[in-house]
């Protein structure tokens, strides 16, 4: 039984030197992991600090280069619309001035063609007063017509 006891302890001493193998690969690779988490941890940082390098150049970028020109922009853009609002001013006016023009070209057509109708009618009256003038011994008085408020 002694022997028994010698072998069962032999056989556990071996299983701890086995289980002591195991944790002690398990160490070095756990510390193999750590060693490359702290790599990447440090790599990471460097990407970060890069990362924040460039947003303040972007940062410095947008307030020294793009804030002036957008504000020319924006200067522009508003000239812009004035220009525009100026112009539809014009448009309004020059179409108000045009309807003013055709109407006043069309009283002028009227008045024109009333003048040469009134020119005919007088023309007509004259030749029909010549065709029946009164007896050179009878005298008449003319009579007074009023035409075109004359």
């Amino acid at each position: 039984m002694t022997q028994a006891i010698q072998i069962v302890a032999f056989l556990l001493l071996l299983a701890l030197l086995f289980v002591a193998y195991r944790l002690w690969d398990l160490l070095g690779t756990l510390k193999r992991t750590i060693q490359g988490l702290e790599e990447t941890r440090h790599q990471i940082t460097v990407v970060v600090e890069r990362a924040n390098g460039v947003v303040d150049q972007v940062d410095a970028m947008l307030k020294e280069r793009i804030e002036p020109t957008l504000h020319t922009a924006q200067e522009a853009v508003e000239h812009v619309q004035s220009a525009t609002r100026s112009v539809a001013e014009s448009a309004a006016s020059l179409r108000l001035m045009v309807a003013r023009a055709e109407a006043s070209a069309s009283v002028g057509r009227l008045l024109a063609a009333g003048g040469t109708l009134a020119g005919a009618l007088l023309q007509r009256r004259r030749q029909a007063a010549e065709t029946t003038k009164p007896e050179e011994g009878k005298s008449r008085k003319p009579k007074r017509r009023w035409i075109l408020g004359k």
